[in-house]
């Protein structure tokens, strides 16, 4: 029985060849799908998975190049950094010319209205020492030294008297005669002292000269070059308010102004016994 079988068996497997001999192109399909099964079922491998270098390993390194490549990117890099330098410049030259004008706005203000509400209209500089034309439709007020020098630039020197009326230099209302009689009136001295006025330009004068000076103002502005101004000033002492400032020019010519007040001062003192002479002698001084 085992014999039979076994003969079975071989003779199966005989005809399975002789007819997968017979067919070979029913062979080669099969052998496709169990090539196509196999590579299916096969792990993909690690080096199919990574990208293929855009360079070859194996090529040579070209060390000149690569010079060039960092030598372009370091030269970028620097020109950035020159870029960003200049920008940080400009804005600290903006914000020291923000935090100038805030310095120098309040003795600006105070300038301001020194200019506007206390100009002498002979000499078109603050008033030093004010006094007032005492005429009922009057009432101006000018430096004394140049009031005076107005009053005695109608003097006659020849005559030793006043042989024209003296005029206020704004609205030409006439001053109080000077009588050749003595003793005179005190009545008709031509100036009227306006203290008020003295002591209100003093005080702003000193709080101006305080304020320029305690805030460091007065000196032109860092920012004025990138609007395209310059300033032009050769110390602080020249620029519009450092001329305020102790030993500015302005400063200095507005007290020599002030030597008006000793020759208003004399005349009031004497007025009632001065001669023509001593009128002359006072014309000379004062060079009119």
């Amino acid at each position: 029985m085992q014999t039979r079988s076994s003969v079975k068996r071989v003779t199966r497997q005989s005809t399975r060849g002789s007819k997968r001999s017979l067919d070979p192109q029913e062979d080669t399909l099969e052998t496709k799908r169990r090539r196509t099964a196999h590579k299916r079922s096969r792990p993909v491998s690690s080096e199919a998975e990574a990208p293929q270098s855009s360079s070859d390993p194996s090529a040579p390194f070209d060390e000149e190049s690569e010079l060039v490549a960092l030598r372009k990117t370091l030269q970028q890099v620097q020109e950035d950094l020159s870029a960003l330098q200049q920008d940080q410049r400009h804005l600290d030259d903006v914000t020291r010319g923000i935090q100038h004008d805030l310095d120098e706005a309040q003795p600006r203000d105070t300038l301001r209205f020194l200019e506007e509400h206390f100009t002498c209209a002979l000499c078109l500089e603050i008033i030093a020492h004010p006094v007032t034309v005492p005429h009922p439709s009057c009432g101006h007020t000018f430096c004394a030294i140049c009031m005076v020098k107005h009053f005695f630039s109608r003097f006659h020197r020849t005559c030793g008297g006043w042989h024209e009326h003296v005029e206020c230099p704004m609205c030409r209302s006439i001053l109080i005669y000077t009588p050749n009689q003595l003793p005179r009136s005190l009545l008709t001295f031509p100036f009227a002292k306006n203290r008020m006025a003295d002591a209100a330009v003093v005080a702003m004068i000193d709080q101006l000269t305080a304020q320029i000076e305690s805030t460091g103002t007065g000196i032109p502005n860092p920012c004025e070059d990138l609007e395209g101004i310059k300033g032009g000033f050769k110390t602080d002492r020249e620029s519009p308010l450092g001329v305020w400032r102790t030993g500015g020019s302005s400063r200095m010519e507005w007290l020599e102004r002030l030597e008006g007040r000793q020759e208003v001062d004399y005349l009031s003192r004497n007025w009632s016994t001065i001669t023509s002479q001593e009128f002359v002698k006072t014309k000379d001084r004062l060079g009119v």
